[in-house]
């Protein structure tokens, strides 16, 4: 018995079609980029007292344990650097004991006793400015979107060709996005625990006192850092913008602006992903710190 076998039976199934000329690939990777991203724009919107869980939290696990903790070393290296300065101030033949080096010790001692118990909220305005700052530069309602959506005959040859590099590239990059604004967080905790031993080196005179204008330039560093990712974003997501609607000129080429679209956005993630790598480095570089 002959069986008539239908073309619609030995046609491919339409989700594997879609997966081939590159749609659903696209699609996956713009929902992985956009659910991540999104996370990226609300941490940077946070402030480190954010970070609370009912006593379980970083903020509260800092401010309550680790701060106090740091606090008493400190109050015990303060009297350490302080005669460690006065010692060091006497047995300079040229100079000895003046009333200025005594004048200026004694300021010295009472500005790190002063920081020491109030660095905390001063350290938590800092950042508040910063994330106020950076909340300034970016529109949270503007994710900085991957190009090429264009489904011309230019976007399903190259997403047919770099399908599978588009979506990794996608989760790569945000991903790295996502660990710098992380480890931006993680940098701010630790250098607020750490900041009463760094401010007691005030006391300490000349030399000792480099660890705590050390540890001021890291602070400043890691909270500024925010502004500077704010301003990368919407700087590099404008020029991808920009390189796609110029590649739209029209005739022939309306017809591959969709691949022009894809290897835009196949240069905009990695780029993205480098220059907010870069953010901390360029601060020190661009400001010395």
């Amino acid at each position: 018995m002959d069986m008539l076998v239908s073309p619609v039976a030995l046609a491919a199934p339409q989700w594997l079609i879609d997966f081939v000329i590159g749609g659903s690939i696209f699609m996956l990777a713009q929902q992985l980029w956009n659910f991540i991203m999104n996370l990226v724009i609300n941490l940077m919107g946070m402030n480190v007292s954010d970070f609370v869980n009912d006593g379980a939290g970083a903020w509260e696990y800092i401010s309550d344990t680790v701060y106090p903790f740091f606090l008493g070393m400190g109050a015990v290296f303060l009297n350490m650097f302080s005669m460690a300065g006065f010692c060091k101030q006497a047995s300079n033949l040229k100079e000895g004991i003046t009333i200025e080096a005594l004048t200026e010790l004694f300021i010295k001692l009472v500005a790190a006793n002063m920081l020491m118990l109030n660095s905390l909220d001063i350290m938590q305005e800092i950042n508040v400015f910063s994330v106020q700052a950076s909340g300034i530069l970016f529109n949270s309602e503007n994710i900085p979107s991957i190009v090429g959506d264009d489904y011309d005959v230019g976007f399903h040859i190259a997403m047919s060709v770099v399908g599978i590099i588009y979506l990794i590239m996608a989760g790569v990059c945000s991903i790295t996005i996502l660990i710098e604004v992380v480890g931006r967080f993680v940098n701010l905790f630790m250098l607020m625990s750490c900041a009463p031993i760094a401010l007691s080196t005030l006391a300490g005179g000349k030399g000792i006192q480099n660890s705590a204008a050390a540890w001021f330039k890291s602070f400043i560093t890691s909270s500024a850092q925010i502004i500077v990712i704010a301003l990368v974003i919407q700087i590099v997501t404008r020029i991808n913008w920009s390189i796609t609607a110029a590649a739209d000129a029209g005739g022939l080429s309306y017809w591959f602006n969709g691949a022009i679209s894809v290897i835009a956005s196949l240069v905009f993630m990695p780029l993205l992903a480098s220059c907010v790598k870069q953010s901390e480095n360029f601060l020190r570089k661009a400001f010395a710190l």
